[in-house]
């Protein structure tokens, strides 16, 4: 249970943190026996965030996409808030997180795949920009059997 709430404290905003009542309530569904006092919780928090160093952030996929489709250059309908260039993003790294090929990839290069597929998607005339070579630290080289794999997969799920 407290594993999951100082999860759930890193990727969610404070109004959608389950309560400890209700993180109580889904133990004894599945049938744990189990129940803490607040008290008990939060030493268990501290407890597991100084086990761990506080170092309990693993940055994902779509974190990376965040900062990266912030940071795109390219033609005014490519820009940050452009809601078309991020649900297709979003599309392929759906793609990816299906696919167990991308599991040993590291989430910043399934970031800038996804990102590089859904500007080829979108037609843009040149997917990889040096500049978000530069932004990704990936090159074009490197992410290419990524990209064809999401598009690949892709295609296959549009027929």
């Amino acid at each position: 249970l407290t594993c999951l709430q100082v999860s759930a404290k890193f990727d969610e905003l404070d109004d959608k943190l389950p309560s400890l009542i209700s993180l109580q309530r889904a133990a004894n569904a599945i049938g744990s026996p189990v129940s803490y006092t607040k008290d008990e919780f939060h030493k268990m928090e501290l407890y597991l965030l100084k086990f761990f160093n506080w170092n309990v952030f693993y940055p994902t996929a779509i974190d990376y996409s965040g900062y990266y489709l912030s940071k795109a250059e390219g033609p005014t309908y490519m820009k940050e808030g452009n809601t078309h260039l991020e649900l297709c993003n979003n599309h392929f790294l759906e793609i990816a997180l299906r696919d167990y090929n991308f599991i040993p990839c590291f989430s910043s290069e399934i970031a800038a795949a996804a990102l590089c597929a859904a500007r080829m998607y979108m037609g843009a005339p040149e997917p990889w920009t040096a500049e978000l070579e530069s932004l990704t630290g990936c090159s074009m080289q490197q992410i290419h059997p990524m990209v064809q794999k999401m598009i690949q997969t892709n295609e296959m799920e549009m027929e």
